[in-house]
């Protein structure tokens, strides 16, 4: 239970950052769409109270591919970019501000080699020691590659990508030191779903403590619906937009423990799993799985 001072040194925190004005138009409305083409998994972690909930469908899932070209991200938040490109050396630090991800790293591949075989994407021989061989996938906001070389080493032939320039140098240097093949690139997905050989290419496309950070996320849906392929599964995990979520995620973690660096997250950005499912039915692509973790 938080005491008088620290409860007062809270919401100073919260008030110098704009955050309790964030989390007084928090709540959302949601209204319920018909099942559409796409399907999503989605995973989401949050401080406090978890929550799981199932929708099950058997239509079809569709969505989009190809080898892209440089580009300025105008998807992504420039400070974050900035931001990412200054911890470009520390991607692969265990003990440094990545410590968070790589934690995260079991729970996040569990889950996607998990969605990957319910899609029947990924053989369910638990003794096959690539199970993901032949699936294409891509990681959208890549960073470092904490995601893609372990899918890589599960026999995935991937693709990966980032606003951050620094971050895609840092994934390939560490990639080709441990004798991986990726195919790393330093653009955004909205630039790659213009590219031909890339629409509707992929049989997985996940993004994973993505969405939070992109500047529109009806764009960012839309290109990845234009990514994934016919019969393709996406894949989504992010934060909760809830006062626990607000409290670890954001207020403990940049500011009190300081185990990412401030201005890492807006709580503004944080997405509740309804709201998450309404703006991906908007773009076509349908939620029929939502899991919760709990940090």
């Amino acid at each position: 239970m938080l005491s008088l001072t620290a409860c007062e040194a809270l919401y100073h925190i919260l008030s110098e950052t704009g955050e309790v004005q964030a989390l007084s138009k928090a709540e959302v409305n949601f209204s319920a769409h018909n099942a559409s083409k796409w399907r999503c998994d989605t995973l989401f972690w949050q401080y406090g109270k978890g929550f799981s909930a199932n929708k099950t469908d058997n239509s079809p899932i569709n969505m989009s591919r190809k080898t892209p070209t440089s580009s300025a991200s105008a998807q992504i938040d420039p400070e974050d970019i900035a931001r990412f490109n200054a911890l470009a050396q520390q991607w692969w630090d265990m003990d440094g501000p990545m410590k968070p991800l790589h934690a995260f790293t079991p729970v996040r591949m569990d889950y996607i080699v998990d969605c990957l075989r319910k899609a029947g994407l990924a053989s369910r021989d638990r003794k096959q020691p690539t199970p993901l061989s032949g699936v294409r996938m891509l990681d959208i906001g890549c960073g470092g590659g904490l995601l893609a070389e372990p899918c890589a080493r599960l026999g995935a032939e991937m693709t990966a990508i980032d606003a951050s320039q620094g971050a895609i140098s840092a994934a390939r240097h560490h990639s080709q030191h441990q004798g991986l093949s990726i195919a790393y690139h330093a653009t955004d997905s909205t630039s790659l779903s213009q590219e031909a050989d890339f629409q509707h290419y992929f049989d997985c496309v996940y993004a994973s403590e993505v969405i939070e950070h992109v500047a529109s996320r009806a764009d960012f849906l839309a290109s990845v619906a234009q990514l994934v392929k016919p019969g393709g599964l996406v894949i989504l995990t992010t934060i909760n937009q809830s006062l626990p979520a607000l409290i670890g995620a954001k207020i403990a973690a940049e500011y009190l423990l300081g185990i990412v660096p401030r201005g890492t997250h807006d709580f503004a950005k944080f997405i509740r799993p309804r709201q998450l499912a309404r703006e991906c039915a908007d773009a076509g692509i349908e939620v029929d799985d939502i899991t919760g973790f709990v940090a």
